[in-house]
């Protein structure tokens, strides 16, 4: 009985081992997905349609330029992001976002330095008074985007059982986290453009987390979810 507990252990501690690899996500890039693609999902609020989501990325010199463009139309919010990041190791460069929230509008202007960030706030306000502040913070070495953390599994192939861990600046809260990206395990999932069986990817470490699903033939992301949320972004049928 004891020697069949040891080896009920061991075998858990190989297994444990063996399936919780950490990779580098420099050595998985796809360069050639990287050079141009973009996850296009249909934003769904408890369970009815209810915006969209389109980020992109383009190969420009030795930059990629990424840009979002998405809404969520019951909460009149709508968000416009371009971001440089450097071709070569995705670290950031520069980023424009402007975000409408109501009559509101918010304009981030980010500058990334080696090891530390610049981001001034502009805030207009047609019923109320407008500002203007600029945040500074330190940055830990290798610090990614937060964009980058949903173009990576887009970008790259994870077995389940790999995982990689960053710090990420996220450009609207000003604040940076460690971030992991985790593949858990093969799903089959339902979306308005029909069934994928996936790679389900978890992002764990920012607010919010997320769960991102990645076809295992195209290797698309076909689905986001939001944790904590009724929300959940989802591949369309084509017109």
């Amino acid at each position: 009985m004891f020697s069949s507990l040891l080896s009920a252990c061991a075998a858990f501690i190989w297994f444990s081992s063996a399936h919780a690899q950490e990779v580098d996500y420099l050595d998985r890039i796809d360069r050639e997905r990287l050079a141009s693609g973009e996850i296009h999902l249909g934003l769904f609020l408890n369970g009815q349609r209810d915006g969209s989501f389109h980020l992109g990325w383009q190969l420009d010199g030795d930059d990629i330029h990424a840009f979002d463009r998405s809404m969520l139309a019951s909460q009149e919010i709508y968000e416009t992001m371009d971001v440089r990041l450097a071709a070569n190791d995705l670290s950031p460069r520069s980023a424009d976002i402007r975000f409408h929230a109501g009559l509101d509008i918010f304009e981030f202007d980010v500058d990334f330095e080696p090891n530390s960030v610049s981001n001034t706030i502009t805030t207009t306000r047609p019923r109320g008074e407008d500002s203007t502040q600029t945040l500074s913070a330190p940055l830990p070495d290798g610090t990614l985007a937060r964009v980058t953390a949903f173009i990576l599994p887009a970008i790259m192939h994870l077995e389940v059982g790999e995982s990689m861990r960053f710090d990420w600046y996220a450009l609207l809260s000003h604040g940076v986290a460690q971030i992991t990206l985790s593949a858990v395990e093969r799903v089959e999932i339902e979306t308005p453009a029909g069934p994928f069986t996936t790679t389900r990817i978890e992002l764990r470490g920012g607010a919010p987390e997320n769960d991102i699903f990645v076809d295992t033939e195209s290797g698309d992301i076909v689905r986001i979810d939001v944790l904590g949320q009724d929300m959940s972004f989802l591949k369309l049928a084509d017109d």
